[in-house]
């Protein structure tokens, strides 16, 4: 439905008594009449070009502003999509560096328990050899048998830092006990010098000891048995664990 304005009906129905008006008006009349008309018109029409410019104005404005603010919702989701990237990247970061501290300390337990067990078995000895070097009757000088079985106990040190070599001397049981006891002190200090002045065996891995009659290899009432008593034996420990180093003689 279209809205007629009140100016507007009234510039009509000035016009339709003009037309409508006797015909001796004048036309000076006519313009007196319509002149103020034309006017409030030239005035209305002008206010309206006025308002429509001002719209138009607030349309660029109204549109200015929403692509703007377009750029910037725009701008704010791509920096809040570039920080949750961020966010998620330095997630992955933390759960690879949580997970990689959670291996250390698996392995730094492992390696404790480990170290534990190394340190048992570092105090722990184990026999690794034996020998029986035998001497002639009333002496303690080595035979060249008995070099050679100390030479081969050494070598069944198998180069290792960390050992014990337990000399134990013995008699037979011919002449005095006291005498006995110091002849198998002797014996087995003569195969301690083998061991450290040929083979630098050092004295703290050397535990000796004579015990004269005692511990009897054979029967005293024979020959034989007798022989095999006139001996020093030694034994070979050696620890669970332990880091090999060379052993050489130190002399040809």
């Amino acid at each position: 439905m279209t809205i007629i304005q009140p100016k507007t009906l009234g510039l009509g129905a000035a016009v339709l008594a003009l037309a409508l008006g006797p015909g001796c008006a004048s036309k000076k009349y006519v313009r007196g009449s319509i002149a103020p008309v034309e006017t409030r018109v030239a005035s209305v029409e002008g206010k309206s070009q006025t308002n429509a410019d001002d719209i138009a104005k607030l349309d660029d404005k109204v549109e200015t502003d929403v692509s703007r603010l377009d750029e910037r919702t725009t701008t704010a989701l791509d920096r809040a999509a570039d920080a949750q990237t961020a966010a998620d990247r330095a997630q992955g970061t933390a759960d690879e560096a949580s997970a990689r501290a959670a291996d250390a300390k698996d392995f730094a337990r492992t390696g404790l328990g480990r170290l534990e067990q190394t340190v048992i078995d570092m105090s722990s000895y184990e026999k690794a050899a034996a020998a029986s070097v035998l001497f002639r009757f009333d002496s303690s000088v080595l035979t060249d048998e008995g070099k050679q079985k100390i030479a081969t106990l050494v070598q069944q040190a198998g180069g290792r830092e960390r050992y014990i070599v337990e000399v134990r001397g013995f008699t037979d049981s011919t002449g005095d006990p006291e005498y006995n006891v110091r002849l198998s002190q002797r014996r087995a200090e003569a195969v301690v010098r083998e061991l450290n002045g040929k083979y630098d065996v050092p004295l703290r891995a050397i535990h000796r000891i004579g015990l004269g009659e005692d511990n009897p290899a054979g029967e005293n009432k024979d020959r034989a048995g007798r022989e095999q008593n006139r001996r020093v034996e030694l034994t070979l420990y050696v620890p669970k664990a332990d880091r090999p180093v060379a052993l050489s003689s130190n002399r040809p």
